[in-house]
């Protein structure tokens, strides 16, 4: 049984900036803790203080299986269980899950649960549009070659937002979706103008898995579902053109395989879209036909009659939609779920169709791999994607982490060497370090050096370029030349925790001890969080008699 009071002081006791550093073996010892003890609501209290960073979705994740489930906790359950559960909201919108607290709070306001815990959500004027009982998505029609999208407000009349354009955002292992709107800064912004996002959105931006995504704090819980619809309506009403040009070729020869052939040859995600067009859902998570998506695809059907069944008893899939496709007497049933699996039904059996994989969705998979730290799915998942699409540089790029952290690191180098040729911006930069640190484990120095000196000069006003030269030099024991590079460093970022550390290493191995304890002193300052690797380092054996090193590390 785990010691969740010593957990708790062990937190506390610990800098929020380095709470994350602690690895908490003992969440996966806590399965038989009552879900009503405070002490989980602490513990998810104390790490919610902690500063962001990449590699903490897991740790939340493990947190949040500890934590009551709002949607499953009974009415009756005492107020320390929907305090815990409150705890687990934030803890789901630490992770990415933005809107996910407003469900939970909707079902404590239905349970009768204490209010107190839940007002953060229950109190945001957002939370009245969210539980609308409304269908998901609203009308879009098309307007001078653009979209607009109708959402309904709590007073007044609907709003109209033309959306400009599109993007797809990874947040932790996830995929949102945000948007450029000149209906006044009420939608999220593609995180790739930033100067729109500054101008249109007067919050504060956040960052996760190195991804800047506005604030969404004015943007209605089902609007970007809205928007993910409404910009692939040209998929959606291909997919429908597609879809009844099959049918008509299904009736004329009475038999399903022209539906298969069609359904098989579509990637999956267009049916997914079609069946995301086809149904709304209401605050009560009761699926509905969407009127308006339905009169747009109405042109494709012909002399087909279309039947809607919603949720049909004798069908099982996520947003499931059964369309009766009927011509006389002749009926086929073609079913689609909210994955996109579908099958058709020639009114004697049912035809699963083999749908291909898509490549961006085999990286979206792999990405939720990473989360959970399980590399080898990773890895299958990406080298999945890229027999399909060869030429991904984001697939190239996770496919060298994987390999890295499987400690394949030649072949992760090869990765991250095509990564660096087709990446831009940022993540060519972070692939060009990537290369560097490969060469340096596999002792390749020279080439190491050689590579990081090119990036440097390529990047010159990149910390973390001169830093990989820095670090590369000091590994071939160039000690001179590695000081000299982290000095370019420390002039573009002073507060470099590692670049000290190195140019205390370079110094040490050098044997100027003064210069060496001044980087040590400074490296932890910046970054406490190293003391323990500085501490055992055996580039600083020299200094472990000086006593002014000793001080650094005594308390």
């Amino acid at each position: 049984m785990a010691d969740l009071d010593a957990i708790v002081r062990r937190l506390a006791a610990t800098p929020p900036a380095s709470r994350l550093d602690d690895e908490l073996d003992e969440l996966d010892d806590l399965d038989d803790e009552p879900k009503s003890d405070p002490r989980l609501a602490r513990i998810a209290e104390l790490l919610l203080e902690a500063p962001r960073r990449d590699d903490e979705f897991s740790t939340f994740h493990r947190l949040s299986l500890l934590l009551p489930d709002a949607q499953h906790t009974s009415a009756d359950a005492p107020a320390a269980e929907w305090a815990n559960a409150a705890a687990r909201a934030r803890v789901k919108v630490r992770m990415g899950y933005t809107f996910e607290p407003f469900r939970h709070a909707l079902a404590a306001e239905l349970a009768g649960a204490p209010k107190e815990p839940w007002s953060t959500w229950l109190e945001d004027p957002l939370y009245a549009t969210w539980k609308q009982d409304a269908p998901l998505l609203t009308g879009w029609k098309r307007v001078e070659g653009r979209l607009r999208i109708e959402r309904p407000r709590p007073t007044g009349e609907p709003r109209e937002h033309m959306i400009a354009s599109v993007g797809k955002v990874g947040m932790s292992g996830k995929s949102y979706w945000a948007v450029i709107s000149d209906g006044g800064g009420e939608l999220c912004l593609h995180d790739e103008d930033m100067a729109a996002l500054e101008r249109a959105y007067d919050r504060d931006r956040h960052s996760f898995g190195g991804h800047t995504l506005a604030s969404p704090a004015k943007l209605p819980g089902h609007a970007i579902a809205d928007v993910v619809v409404a910009a692939r309506a040209d998929r959606v009403e291909s997919f429908a053109a597609a879809l009844f040009d099959a049918a008509d070729k299904a009736f004329a020869s009475t038999t399903v395989a022209p539906l298969v052939e069609m359904l098989e040859q579509r990637p999956a995600f267009e049916g997914w879209w079609f069946v995301q067009a086809l149904v709304g859902r209401t605050a009560g998570h009761d699926l509905v036909a969407n009127e308006s998506a339905i009169a747009a695809i109405e042109e494709h059907i012909g002399e087909t009659t279309l039947v809607l069944h919603v949720q049909p008893p004798q069908f099982v899939g996520a947003d499931g939609v059964a369309l009766e496709l009927a011509r006389g007497e002749r009926t086929f049933a073609v079913f689609i779920d909210g994955y996109g699996t579908a099958q058709v039904n020639d009114g004697t059996t049912w035809h699963p169709i083999a749908q291909p994989e898509n490549p961006s969705e085999l990286v979206a998979e792999a990405e939720q791999h990473f989360g959970v730290q399980d590399f080898e799915a990773a890895l299958d998942a990406l080298d999945r994607a890229l027999a399909l699409d060869g030429v991904d540089p984001t697939a190239y790029f996770h496919r060298g982490n994987a390999l890295h952290a499987l400690d394949r690191v030649d072949e992760a180098l090869d990765a991250f060497t095509v990564a660096a040729t087709k990446l831009e911006g940022e993540a060519r930069r972070h692939a060009l370090s990537n290369v560097g640190t490969c060469l340096v484990q596999l002792g390749r120095h020279a080439e190491a050096i050689e590579h990081h000196r090119k990036t440097a000069e390529e990047l010159s006003d990149d910390a973390e370029a001169w830093y990989g030269l820095s670090l590369s030099l000091v590994k071939a024991n160039r000690y001179e030349e590695s000081i000299e590079a982290g000095k370019r460093t420390l002039a573009l970022d002073e507060q470099h925790g590692l670049q000290h550390y190195t140019i205390a290493c370079a110094y040490a191995l050098r044997g100027d001890s003064e210069a060496a304890i001044a980087h040590v002193a400074s490296a932890l300052a910046v970054a406490p969080e190293l003391r323990d690797d500085m501490e055992a380092d055996e580039d600083f054996a020299s200094l472990r008699d000086n006593l002014a090193f000793r001080r650094l590390f005594a308390n």
